[in-house]
Order: C-alpha cells, then sequence, then structure tokens
C-alpha cells in the first residue's frame, strides 16, 4: 500500500518513548517507511533551551546558524513527504524515566520548559503531526494509533497542537 507521506520525524523530549516506539513501529510496518529520531524540532527546542546553535547542509548550502527560520525553511521543504510525530507523556513518569536513565543531561524540572518549547515549534512548522501520549498507551497500542493515523491522514489541527 503506498502513502502520500513516506517520512516520520518522531519528536519529543527524553524519555518520552520517542526511540522505543520507532523501534516498534519499523518492526510493525516492516520498514515501509523512512524514520528519523528527532530532527527541526530537536533543533528549535534544544537550541533555544542551551542556546546554542547547530550547523547543517541545506538546500546545497552549508549552514553554520540553524537560526527558528532556517529550521522553519527545512520543514518547508520536506512538508509534502514527511509528517512530525511528538511523543510526550505525564510529566510524573517522564520524571521517573530521567531519574531511572542514570544521567544529567536533561533535569526533571526543566520537563515543563521543554513541553513549552515544543509547543511553540508544533504552532509553527508546516508539517503535518500526529501526537501520541506514550503513558497513556503501551507501545504496542501507540504503534497501531500510529499508523492508523498515517493511513487515515488524521493529523492534529494547529489550534489542537498542544497538552
Amino acid at each position: 500500500m503506498t502513502h502520500a507521506k513516506k517520512i516520520i520525524i518522531f519528536e519529543g523530549i527524553d524519555c518520552v518513548g520517542k526511540t522505543t516506539l520507532y523501534k516498534c513501529f519499523n518492526e510493525y510496518t516492516q520498514s515501509e517507511y523512512l524514520l528519523i529520531d528527532r530532527l527541526t524540532g530537536s533543533m528549535f527546542v534544544y537550541n533555544t533551551f542551551f542556546n546554542r546553535y547547530t550547523t547543517a547542509w541545506v538546500a546545497g548550502k552549508f549552514i553554520e546558524s540553524m537560526s527558528r527560520q532556517t529550521i522553519l525553511y527545512v520543514d518547508m521543504y520536506l512538508k509534502d513527504i514527511a509528517v512530525c510525530v511528538y511523543v510526550t507523556a505525564d510529566d510524573s513518569i517522564i520524571r521517573q524515566r530521567l531519574c531511572g536513565r542514570g544521567d544529567d543531561k536533561i533535569h526533571y524540572l526543566n520537563v515543563p520548559v521543554l513541553k513549552q518549547l515544543y509547543n511553540e515549534y508544533l504552532q509553527v512548522t508546516p508539517l503535518d503531526v500526529i501526537i501520541l501520549d506514550s503513558s497513556k498507551l503501551s507501545t504496542d497500542q501507540l504503534c497501531m494509533q500510529l499508523y492508523d493515523k498515517l493511513l487515515k491522514g488524521e493529523y492534529n489541527e494547529k489550534a489542537n497542537r498542544h497538552e
């Protein structure tokens, strides 16, 4: 079966289940889609949060500073072929997962700020968005829900792209 959107970009803060869902979905669909674990949404959020900018090769040019405008330009380029899957979870679940991970890349006290930055990104990206909550369903259920939404072309409206 052929679907219009063949690139899926998984976005969300650390420990929400992006990589687990990515692996499950890749197996479930037998590698039917090109899956990307983080891209422009994470650049938008973490560049702002850490006050840094990323370098990238965009449209045949090396860009040393990926500003928000440049990041959204990349999204505009991808909008007809890609969908953003934003994975989220309840703050208490993220806190538990972050503490269990055993590193200090992201402190659980920063979760609300990071979620707010992702909400800002979701409001301005031209990409179609599917929002999934990993604290409410199992990975297998999320995987089937994602596949069903892709088949039906059910994306979140900009007005409904917040937690």
